[in-house]
């Protein structure tokens, strides 16, 4: 499941979906997303790969939990990932935090992933769109 810590952090989706949108990189983008939203499970049954993911829609019982919120770097996202641990009706689910990551965009303007400025990240190919780091 795809949350977000507040409603900046849920404007600066939108922003960041918007720029993916204009670019032409909305699918690549989604699928990263469809990765964090299915974390550690097999994925909410009522989403698909090939659907639009819309993490704002995105409300199923999931093992995992996924919380986006800005980060330093243009167009990137802060992961804090959390698991179920307990299931239970009567008080709801119970989540831990597991571990953080990065959902960050590389381009020219940090060389393509190479570990400059403003990332500082490092992909094994030149990138360009989104990738996650643990």
């Amino acid at each position: 499941m795809i949350a977000f810590k507040n409603k900046e952090a849920e404007a600066y989706y939108r922003e960041v979906e918007d720029f993916a949108r204009k670019t032409g990189q909305l699918e690549q983008f989604r699928e990263q997303l469809w990765i964090l939203h299915t974390y550690g499970e097999c994925g909410d049954p009522r989403f698909s790969k090939q659907e639009h993911l819309d993490p704002a829609q995105c409300s199923g019982t999931t093992h995992s939990r996924a919380w986006l919120c800005r980060d330093f770097a243009p167009y990137s996202f802060n992961v804090t990932l959390e698991r179920r641990v307990q299931q239970d009706n009567a008080v709801g689910d119970r989540y831990e935090p597991w571990f953080s990551m990065g959902l960050l965009y590389h381009g020219d303007h940090d060389s393509y992933g190479s570990g400059s400025a403003p990332t500082f990240a490092v992909t094994l190919t030149p990138t360009q769109g989104w990738s996650i780091h643990s």
